[in-house]
């Protein structure tokens, strides 16, 4: 059986290099303008909305039964709407291949009712797909935040957000050194400032991962986790890139994987080497996106999701990690 699986795999990740074309998009599409952002956002006491992983499916995966969940994504972004968050995180692969500019128009139209909103991206493996030049430069025709470089930080209220580039084979082995000493004198420089309580960090690849498609990234553990684990303000480590949710607790911080904003779900592993799930859901995970609602004395995590072929959401997790101790509270 894992032969089976791993030829699969192996199947798909050659295919996913071959050219896609998404369906043709009615009408024309003004490219969507992204609300620039100062290094400290407008807090309003409203919450913080995350979602990973909104590529569409390529034809080759479809050819070998991967789903394709267009009412999904487009019902995510309709429910984060309604729920009028004070910004959007997206956790990369927002497209299928960033070299595709039709992949990005669809993009575009998808999340045209959140263009009010400021969006705050990380960079996704299949931004870089497949002419990295391409890609990268149709994120920064979007998003301003990464023109320079690829990682960067904001403030919202009492709560510091940290974005990183997981793609340690796209970046020279002098900027993945540069973002890790930034990383390092961030965390430090956080930690002296009284007036933050908790540090979130937002990358595309998880550290850990039940997933059977991807696994562990040991990149990310080896470059981001250590002064995650040590620092007594960081309270969450948002991934995506497994599409599925997970939620793991090590050492008192949560490590949660949201990869499940439209892209073909993931079966997870199960048996005693598998990490600790806090999520009990059997089966396929649902579709999901995330609420982080930051409070005086801790943030509340809610994760809502829905079915695929349904349209009603319903609670995932929901859980809050107090800034004190940064202990998980009983949900």
């Amino acid at each position: 059986m894992k032969e089976i699986i791993s030829k699969f795999f192996w199947v798909i990740i050659i295919f996913s290099f071959i050219e896609f074309q998404p369906d043709s998009i009615s009408g024309s599409l003004q490219r969507a303008h992204y609300n620039d952002l100062s290094d400290t956002l407008s807090f309003n006491s409203k919450p913080i909305a995350v979602v990973g992983d909104l590529q569409r499916t390529s034809v080759w995966e479809m050819m070998l039964g991967r789903e394709q969940n267009d009412t999904e994504r487009e019902n995510i972004i309709s429910e984060i709407k309604k729920e009028d968050p004070a910004l959007l995180v997206l956790l990369g692969d927002m497209v299928f291949e960033g070299s595709d500019r039709k992949q990005w128009e669809y993009f575009d139209k998808v999340i045209s009712p959140l263009n009010n909103l400021p969006i705050l991206p990380v960079m996704g493996n299949h931004e870089y797909y497949t002419e990295n030049s391409s890609g990268v430069r149709e994120v920064k025709r979007r998003f301003p935040q990464v023109n320079s470089v690829s990682w960067y930080s904001r403030i919202y209220g009492n709560t510091a957000l940290i974005f990183l580039d997981s793609n340690k084979p796209k970046l020279t082995p002098a900027q993945w050194t540069e973002q890790q000493i930034w990383y390092n004198e961030m965390i430090s420089y956080l930690e002296e400032d009284p007036s933050i309580r908790s540090i979130l960090v937002f990358t595309h690849h998880p550290p850990y991962t039940n997933s059977i498609v991807t696994g562990d990234e040991r990149d990310i553990q080896n470059a981001f986790i250590k002064p995650f684990m040590q620092s007594e303000k960081t309270a969450a480590f948002f991934s995506g890139h497994a599409h599925t949710y997970e939620h793991f607790i090590k050492e008192n911080k949560s490590f949660i994987v949201s990869g499940g904003g439209g892209g073909p779900r993931v079966i997870l592993k199960k048996g005693e080497d598998c990490h600790i799930d806090q999520c009990r859901l059997s089966g396929i995970r649902p579709f999901h996106y995330v609420l982080i609602q930051p409070n005086k004395n801790s943030l509340e995590i809610i994760v809502k999701g829905i079915n695929k072929g349904e349209n009603k959401f319903f609670l995932v997790d929901n859980f809050k990690i107090e800034y004190s101790q940064n202990n998980i509270a009983s949900k």
